[in-house]
């Protein structure tokens, strides 16, 4: 288990069974690369956090992958709850509206994972909320305190209307509750 200054504690667990069946078309890797946390009002935090992700195309299909993915995210407060899919939060991704420049074209440029090829990407910074006060419950934003995460991706595999689910290996992480906070941009 790693420790990382601001409070967020996160490590892979690499003991761990993976949540994909053997015959899974891809393969799904993560680990956190970065986080921070930010100041969203006075009720809510959220911890930022950005994943190192690898996908490994183990089947005969090509499947379209988009680099800097937001993947969503499954979320359980016990490593057992989350293998039996019991999850106290699920995070989607947000719909992000973004005037197109350089940055966001080149990221829109799909790259095709062809059978027996591994891709390397990071992920956008996926935000946590995270309540400050009584007002949301566990269903609204992540109290505090050690959880599991799934992250969870759809590729579509190229020239079929078929999707390949990848789901990584549980991520532990754990959300402080009086962590040093940046404002939010």
């Amino acid at each position: 288990m790693k420790t990382h200054p601001g409070a967020l504690l996160i490590s892979a667990l690499a003991t761990v069974a993976t949540a994909q069946t053997e015959d899974s078309q891809v393969k799904q890797h993560a680990d956190t690369i970065s986080h921070r946390y930010c100041e969203v009002d006075k009720e809510i935090t959220t911890p930022l956090i950005k994943f190192k992700i690898n996908l490994t195309n183990a089947g005969g299909l090509p499947v379209v992958f988009y680099p800097e993915p937001y993947p969503p995210l499954l979320v359980s407060g016990t490593l057992n709850d989350l293998r039996r899919r019991k999850y106290e939060f699920q995070l989607h991704a947000p719909d992000v509206f973004e005037p197109p420049d350089e940055n966001t074209e080149r990221r829109r440029v799909p790259h095709i994972i062809r059978a027996g090829e591994t891709v390397e990407s990071t992920t956008m910074e996926i935000t946590v909320p995270t309540p400050r006060t009584l007002q949301y419950s566990k269903f609204e934003a992540l109290d505090p305190g050690n959880h599991y995460v799934y992250l969870v991706m759809d590729l579509n595999a190229v020239d079929t209307t078929t999707f390949v689910r990848a789901i990584s290996p549980p991520v532990e992480i754990s959300v402080e509750k009086n962590p040093k906070l940046e404002k939010c941009q």
